[in-house]
């Protein structure tokens, strides 16, 4: 009996350790392939839309109209 139950763990533990490598293995090729298309749409990505350039003061200035349109209470 104990022959068959330390065959059943050793099983247990080939199996289980094949299963993560398995595992392991299919996380990295899916990985790779995202940072893959990730770096092939890069240049598309880093394209911008540029609007009216503002004086640096002016970026962080209240808003009038949101002022008369949200008075405070």
């Amino acid at each position: 009996m104990a022959t068959r139950l330390g065959i059943a763990l050793l099983g247990m533990t080939c199996g289980g350790v094949t299963f993560l490598i398995t595992g392991l293995l299919a996380f990295l090729v899916i990985n790779g392939m995202q940072e893959h298309s990730i770096q092939a749409r890069a240049p598309l990505a880093e394209t911008s839309v540029r609007y009216a350039a503002l004086p640096p003061a002016a970026q962080w200035a209240p808003d009038e109209a949101l002022g008369r349109t949200y008075p405070a209470r």
